[in-house]
């Protein structure tokens, strides 16, 4: 089994998209490169990362973790020899006990349902020796995304409008900088005598934003300084001493601003904005940037992916640049799912219509969102330290690092001076920033962190946008790009608020229809309300006592097992105990927990008698073939755990079960 020491020396893969996944998991304490499960998992890992997006190879890291924390606990309950050692000894048994892991910690079924994927797809496609486990589905039910309720999207309409008013005086301020007279030397000497003796004078003096932050980007600062530089210059500004010779604008503004209260003018002049707050004045923040994708989310029915892949050279459709209708195509990505077969992405493009007048239409947000990155973005395009295929060239959601140490880091290895939302941390921090300013309640409840709005957006676009228009839905899911109606009553049209209405609609429709008979004014023809008559020649045979049937007869009238006995008009079989030989038997997916408890209590006859054999022979092999050809994996897990729930499901005669048959 060469699998176990392929990939022991690499630590690390690259997925699909270029991106570097460390095999972090190898510092779990469960594991070892000795243990030949853990080599398994480590193979398995090291295989499937390379055909997979960074997403998914992620999912695996965490997934194997999460099962080295349950195969720990596990294994601290059983005697040494019950331990799970080897590759081959993982089955259903495991695999179930690992969901009810999940489960118990409070955890999704994802990691399980990542684990069992990339052990079966690296098991199929390669050979090593690693074998082809037998495990069961992993069935992940989803909660259902739902609108905004009225007062909480009015809320959200208002805090975008007042956030966007805001960004708009953000830029304003820049211009001011632009044209601002940095502080000269002559002034610096002037003031700093004037501050330090302020408690006998009375002195009172409060800096000028825009003059100071012009005087700091004139020297570079603070995203041309080093680290270094930037800790010198700080520890020099505690000492009263330097502090009264200060002649360089840069360093008399630092000591007026920097927000600790040990630099000796800052405590001269409390009220002068601190200078982390002046560089959020000008530069955007990860609440600006989230925040202005929210609105583009909310406006356009796009997800946050496709949002945050906006790129700031291309999310303008072509056609738009030659019309002048005033209402312009927007555009942007959507990266597909990948298949199993496939190891490149293929995104898909997106488009949504804009008005070019209203400040909040997509296409405003996006260009305020590019307007307000467009400082940020300067140091990006000179910073070697970005790749070229790296979004933070691409995005218009460029933001400043929460840290303002790492403003002052020009000398780093990587290029911690810009960030954007696309980082999952900072995404997170600006939506929550922006609900806790805005306080918005939906039903009862403040909305507070990313999660309380994931994927509900675009649902309650949906609804407003279909209440406002009266459009069908397949004129939305055309705007939408979706190639299948399925698709869009699924993820945007199926809320508990949607459905509701719809059944008002309905109630109503109703309740006009009457009224018009009453009145004696509908025209109309009505179909006919008689049930269609059964055909009693099918039948499907049921158990008493049981949700499963146990299997269907196409035509009861003419049965063609061997030896079948011609019937009379209108005479049906019962023989239950030669369906399995008769053509006209149709088994239902709900056979399988019958089918397996026949053939178990048939060998176990045989085994007691082998004078059955020749009896029961047929029966076997045919029980056997149905068994080895069914085709769906999880259905088998289904049908024993529908076993474990009765004593016995079927009688060894078949004969006799008719009587308990409900047709």
């Amino acid at each position: 089994m060469r699998y176990l020491s392929m990939y022991n020396s690499e630590l690390s893969a690259i997925s699909s998209d270029g991106k570097v996944i460390s095999a972090s998991y190898v510092e779990h304490p469960m594991f070892s490169f000795m243990d030949e499960l853990c080599c398994g998992f480590h193979y398995v890992y090291m295989k499937y990362v390379p055909t997979a997006s960074y997403s998914q190879g992620y999912a695996l890291r965490s997934a194997i973790r999460d099962f080295l924390n349950f195969r720990q606990l596990h294994n601290n309950r059983l005697h040494p020899d019950l331990h799970l050692k080897r590759m081959e000894h993982f089955g259903v048994e495991h695999f179930n006990l690992f969901k009810d892991h999940l489960i118990r910690k409070g955890q999704t079924l994802y990691a399980a349902r990542s684990l069992r994927a990339s052990l079966l797809k690296v098991a199929r496609e390669n050979d090593d020796g690693f074998p082809l486990l037998v495990l069961p589905g992993v069935k992940i039910s989803t909660v259902q995304r739902e609108p905004l309720d009225e007062r909480a999207n009015a809320e959200f309409n208002s805090a975008m409008r007042n956030t966007v008013a805001m960004l708009k005086r953000k830029l304003e301020f820049r211009s001011q900088v632009e044209m601002a007279e940095p502080y000269t030397s002559q002034e610096v000497c002037s003031l700093i005598p004037l501050l330090m003796d302020s408690a006998n004078t009375g002195f009172k003096w409060v800096i000028d934003p825009a003059r100071a932050l012009r005087t700091l980007f004139d020297v570079g600062y603070p995203f041309n300084t080093t680290s270094l530089m930037a800790a010198s210059l700080r520890n020099d500004l505690q000492e009263e001493s330097l502090v009264r010779n200060i002649t360089k604008p840069s360093d008399f503004v630092l000591c007026c601003c920097l927000s600790r209260g040990f630099y000796v003018l800052r405590k001269y002049t409390p009220q002068s904005m601190s200078f982390p707050e002046m560089i959020r004045l000008y530069y955007p923040t990860c609440q600006d940037q989230s925040s202005l994708a929210l609105f583009i989310q909310r406006q356009t029915g796009w997800n946050k992916e496709s949002v945050i892949l906006i790129d700031k050279d291309n999310f303008l459709h072509p056609l738009s640049e030659v019309t002048s209708s005033g209402v312009v195509l927007v555009i942007s990505e959507k990266k597909k799912s990948q298949s199993k077969r496939r190891n490149t992405e293929v995104p898909k493009t997106v488009k949504a219509l804009s008005g070019v007048v209203d400040e909040c239409s997509p296409y405003n947000l996006i260009v305020l969102a590019k307007e307000l990155s467009e400082p940020l973005g300067d140091i990006v395009l000179n910073s070697k330290k970005v790749a070229l295929d790296d979004n933070l060239r691409r995005t218009v959601f460029l933001c400043l690092p929460e840290k303002d140490l790492d403003w002052c880091a020009s000398d780093d290895p990587f290029e911690k001076r810009v960030n954007s939302i696309g980082n999952q941390r900072y995404w997170n921090i600006g939506v929550a920033g922006f609900l806790e300013e805005n306080d918005i309640i939906d039903g009862g409840i403040p909305l507070e962190s990313a999660t309380d709005l994931e994927g509900r957006l675009r649902v309650t676009w949906e609804y407003y946008y279909e209440k406002e228009t009266k459009h069908p839905l397949s004129m939305i899911a055309l705007r939408l790009g979706h190639a299948d109606l399925e698709t869009t009553s699924a993820h945007y049209d199926s809320s508990v608020k949607a459905m509701n209405d719809r059944k008002d609609r309905y109630r109503g429709i109703q309740e006009e229809l009457i009224g018009r008979f009453k009145s004696g004014q509908f025209q109309g023809l009505i179909a006919s309300t008689h049930a269609k008559p059964t055909d009693p020649t099918f039948r499907i045979f049921t158990i008493i006592g049981h949700l499963r049937a146990l299997w269907a007869c196409i035509d009861s009238s003419k049965p063609d097992y061997p030896d079948a006995p011609e019937l009379a008009v209108g005479e049906r079989c019962s023989r239950l105990d030669k369906c399995l030989f008769c053509s006209r038997i149709y088994i239902l997916g709900d056979s399988l927990p019958f089918l397996v408890e026949r053939l178990s209590t048939l060998q176990r006859a045989v085994d007691a008698d082998e004078a059955r054999h020749a009896h029961h022979q047929g029966e076997i092999e045919i029980l056997e073939y149905l068994i080895n050809n069914w085709r769906i994996d999880s259905a088998m897990a289904d049908a024993l755990v529908y076993m474990r729930a009765f004593e016995a499901l079927l009688p060894y005669d078949m004969r006799s079960l008719i009587a308990y048959i409900e047709d």
